[in-house]
């Protein structure tokens, strides 16, 4: 799998929302995507960062969206 193939999915779902706001579960990504996302995501908020050098975070910057209220304890992003 080539670099950042994980999360072809969740770009899409992204590309295909008309929400300005979207609130998810790391479960729900976990769903998009088809896999369990990496340990660190439940452990460091900066894996939500809105960071070119994150994978994950590119799949929703192409789309026009940002991460906001990331919370580790009720494992939500917004």
């Amino acid at each position: 799998m080539a670099k950042g193939d994980k999360y072809i999915a969740l770009t899409a779902f992204f590309e295909r929302c008309d929400q300005d706001n979207i609130h998810m579960s790391f479960q729900k990504i976990e769903s998009i995507i088809g896999t369990n996302l990496p340990v660190s995501a439940y452990k460091y908020s900066a894996f939500w960062s809105n960071s070119e050098s994150h994978m994950i975070g590119i799949s929703w910057m192409s789309a026009g969206y940002k991460s906001q209220n990331v919370n580790m304890t009720n494992q939500t992003i917004e």
